[in-house]
């Protein structure tokens, strides 16, 4: 069939799949990506108006891509921040900047005097506590059909027992039980 054969870690639509913790190199995609949309994008005479729309609007639809389908790592989520933060405020995605508001500020919403961004640790807390929730109503995903018969065993995801076998992806969604 002239097919070759795969091993993981691999790449699902531009998502690393592993069975293993994910290590910076796997992350390293991300905040390339977005780095590659800031620089070509820097070369243009933006308003400040103008850089925080193509923000919200390109690096968020990536960073909303990951986040639904990763728990992202605090150092992955703080450099891609960083570089959107200086660009935001100096057009460029790297170097020294001066920040007009400050970032919690940036991230409130419109209404409340904000820019309306959101926080990407924050934005991947909900994406997890979603995951969750799916997995407690039985959506019918192959996924979730997954992990209630091959994770859960019919126990209920609220009364699961942790265990140190636990994968560590795993071990990240059970922490958000308390959340929800």
């Amino acid at each position: 069939m002239d097919m070759s054969k795969g091993a993981l870690p691999m790449r699902y639509l531009g998502v690393p799949l592993s069975s293993k913790n994910l290590t910076t190199e796997d992350y390293s995609v991300l905040i390339s990506r977005v780095c590659s949309k800031i620089d070509s994008w820097q070369t243009r005479h933006l308003s400040m108006g103008g850089r925080a729309e193509l923000i919200r609007s390109s690096i968020f639809g990536i960073q909303n891509f990951w986040c639904a389908n990763l728990r992202l790592p605090k150092y992955v989520t703080e450099e891609v921040e960083r570089r959107i933060r200086s660009f935001l405020w100096s057009g460029k995605g790297e170097g020294l900047y001066r920040a007009k508001i400050s970032w919690t500020t940036a991230c409130l919403p419109l209404s409340e005097g904000g820019l309306g961004f959101k926080r990407m640790e924050d934005w991947n807390q909900v994406c997890l506590c979603k995951m969750l929730w799916n997995i407690a109503s039985k959506k019918e995903t192959l996924w979730e059909k997954w992990v209630h018969t091959v994770r859960l065993k019919g126990v209920s995801i609220w009364r699961y027992k942790k265990s140190d076998r636990d994968p560590w992806f795993w071990n990240k969604m059970s922490k958000v039980r308390s959340l929800i």
